[in-house]
């Protein structure tokens, strides 16, 4: 069996980063649990939490559902999902 470093470099060309895929699934969730459409914009993720910049309105909708969102989140990524919405 050979091994060519082009077919190693193709597969790291098509994933997507974690933050990504993170953004992604948090304005599937949320909209899913709320019909809240976020923008990706407004959503930035950092070391497991999920930081949310939007109205104060919308933000405590949001924390009320905290815990039904990150678990739509957790069965869609699995354990390396974020752990807090703040």
């Amino acid at each position: 069996m050979q091994f060519h470093i082009g077919d190693l470099l193709k597969k790291f060309k098509t994933l997507v980063p974690r933050e990504k895929i993170v953004k992604d699934e948090t304005i599937r969730a949320v909209f899913e649990e709320t019909g809240i459409l976020l923008q990706s914009e407004e959503i930035f993720f950092q070391n497991g939490v999920i930081f949310i910049k939007t109205n104060p309105v919308i933000k405590n909708e949001l924390f009320m559902r905290k815990q039904k969102i990150l678990l739509e989140i957790k069965n869609k990524i699995g354990d390396a999902s974020p752990h807090d919405i703040r």
